[in-house]
């Protein structure tokens, strides 16, 4: 197959991607992120979530069983998601699970609902090297919170919320990155400026407002929510089965995060690998079954969309190949305008001040920055390093440079922040009607 990869993708990604375009069954790279379920157990019972419905026996992961999983796909995997359906903070190994999987140059993540956010819990997590953690909450309104988050008693989520920002704040050296989230919904629309406007300019916290997702119509009640999209499958060929596995907390092994209720188990890692499961024949008839198209008569595919993640969307799904980078852009967007495709590249706007989470590897991260601003002003840019001064320089039209990683941050997931002298909008410089002030455009990333 004669494909020209974007220069983003390392040589395990262009493995996963080639395997995708060229509508292999098998991969030859395993998967490059993980959902790994660290317990299904959740003592909230939320309007938007249909874990209600959910027949599955609960429980949490054996920490043995994980760190098997972590040892197989160590220096393969690069992020992974530690909850699926549940809340994390109910699995009392939690911070072990974090901290063995970050020791192998992992990115993890994980979300709470923030009820079991207290001061220990607090101090654990920014004293941790968990990458990224996504606290969700809903609404500021305690009526609305509370109709929403069903069984939560917001004066003690928001307390515990404030408590863990200010502690956040006052450690100054923590490596953690947080966003904090709203789930779009009908019901809590009208809260969503306040939302963000609260937790704005916090530095190392985002406020993110994600859509509601029906679970490829699994889950009726959440059109009547708002649910932005459902409908019937396209028949185009989603990418998951070529990038990502999810993880159940009792080893079992499902395609994407839709299968909350075990529709298509593809094996089980108590008795199998992840290698023999990958590119096992359960998988590989799944991958048949989208590349033939047949879909809509899949009882988990059916009735989804597949979203921006298709061959034949083109350009568009290339950096869904790099999972920390598009994973993380979906949490923690600072600064930063959403993915804008055209021609053979993918272009990611920045404002005058922004932030990037970038994941080391044990590696360098290379960027490429342009000036498109016709009139030609040179930038001076200052880049911090988790708050603290890393270095400046100045550029006219484009900027190629690697930014070298401490040693006592290797392996991490890093959060630089960037400042520029001068930004610009398209309409005031007569280009079309854009009326947005931009900074510069990331090249490679």
């Amino acid at each position: 197959m004669n494909v020209k990869f974007p220069g983003f993708l390392d040589a395990r990604q262009q493995t996963l991607l080639e395997a995708y375009l060229s509508r292999s069954l098998t991969v030859g790279a395993l998967p490059a992120c993980l959902v790994i379920e660290s317990t299904n157990r959740c003592n909230l019972e939320c309007i938007m979530c249909p874990r209600v419905t959910m027949s599955r026996r609960t429980g949490a992961m054996d920490p043995a069983l994980f760190r098997d999983i972590i040892d197989q796909v160590a220096f393969h995997t690069e992020f992974i998601y530690l909850h699926f359906f549940g809340e994390p903070l109910l699995n009392d190994r939690l911070f072990e699970l974090i901290e063995y999987a970050s020791g192998k140059g992992i990115t993890v993540a994980m979300s709470t609902n923030a009820t079991l956010l207290d001061m220990a819990a607090t101090e654990a997590f920014i004293a941790s090297k968990l990458g990224l953690l996504i606290i969700s909450v809903d609404s500021l309104e305690g009526s609305t919170y509370e109709r929403i988050r069903r069984g939560g008693n917001f004066t003690q989520v928001i307390r515990n919320l404030e408590n863990f920002i200010e502690c956040f704040a006052r450690a100054g050296d923590s490596t953690l990155s947080v966003a904090v989230q709203m789930i779009r919904m009908t019901e809590n629309a009208y809260d969503i400026g306040r939302f963000e406007a609260r937790f704005r300019g916090i530095p190392g916290v985002h406020p993110v407002v994600k859509h509601l997702d029906d679970y490829a119509g699994q889950y009726a009640n959440a059109k009547a929510l708002g649910a932005e999209r459902s409908g019937e499958t396209d028949g185009r060929i989603c990418a998951e089965p070529w990038k990502t596995l999810v993880i159940g907390f009792d080893g079992k092994v499902l395609p994407c995060h839709n299968d909350f209720d075990y529709k298509a188990v593809l094996g089980e890692l108590t008795r199998q690998s992840i290698a023999e499961v990958w590119n096992g024949a359960l998988m590989q008839e799944f991958r048949q079954m989208h590349i033939e198209g047949n879909q809509a008569r899949h009882s988990l595919c059916a009735k989804c969309g597949v979203p921006d993640e298709t061959i034949a969307h083109g350009t568009s799904m290339l950096s869904r190949f790099r999972a920390a980078r598009s994973e993380l852009q979906t949490y923690y967007h600072k600064g930063l305008y959403p993915f804008e495709f055209g021609g053979a590249e993918n272009h990611l706007w920045t404002q005058r001040e922004f932030e990037l989470l970038l994941q080391d590897r044990f590696e360098d991260a290379r960027l490429v920055l342009c000036n498109p601003n016709p009139a030609g002003n040179e930038i001076t840019m200052k880049v911090d390093l988790f708050g603290e001064p890393f270095g400046e320089c100045s550029f006219r039209d484009r900027i190629d440079f690697t930014l070298k990683t401490p040693s006592r941050y290797a392996g991490q997931l890093l959060r630089y922040s960037f400042s520029l002298s001068d930004d610009w909008c398209p309409a005031e410089s007569g280009i079309g009607n854009d009326t947005r002030r931009l900074g510069v455009d990331i090249a490679y990333l």
